[in-house]
């Protein structure tokens, strides 16, 4: 179980939709 690994997973998901979407935090994604 590699957290760091799993991390850098989810942060690199996570800036390619803020690309798809123009930067614009999905709502999804908001508390």
């Amino acid at each position: 179980h590699d957290t760091a690994r799993m991390n850098m997973f989810l942060h690199k998901a996570l800036m390619k939709k803020l690309a798809e979407n123009g930067g614009k935090v999905p709502a999804d994604l908001l508390d």
